[in-house]
């Protein structure tokens, strides 16, 4: 079992770096939906998980369809 695991966006590529006694799973600009498809199958029984994500999924007001 890991001690400790971090997993997620940029905020989670932040936070390994000054948490480097952490394994992390993380990537810069992903959005929840990719980074649960690419990496879902790789998270292990860990201690302390630390997550974050979402902060890639909001799309722009200006990309909408406009109804």
């Amino acid at each position: 079992m890991l001690e400790c695991l971090i997993v997620g966006d940029s905020i989670a590529v932040g936070v390994s770096q000054v948490r480097p006694e952490c394994a992390s799973i993380a990537k810069s600009g992903i959005n929840s939906q990719a980074w649960n498809t690419k990496n879902m199958h790789r998270l292990q029984p860990t201690r302390t998980l630390i997550i974050s994500l979402g902060a890639n999924d909001a799309c722009s007001w200006y990309s909408r369809p406009e109804n």
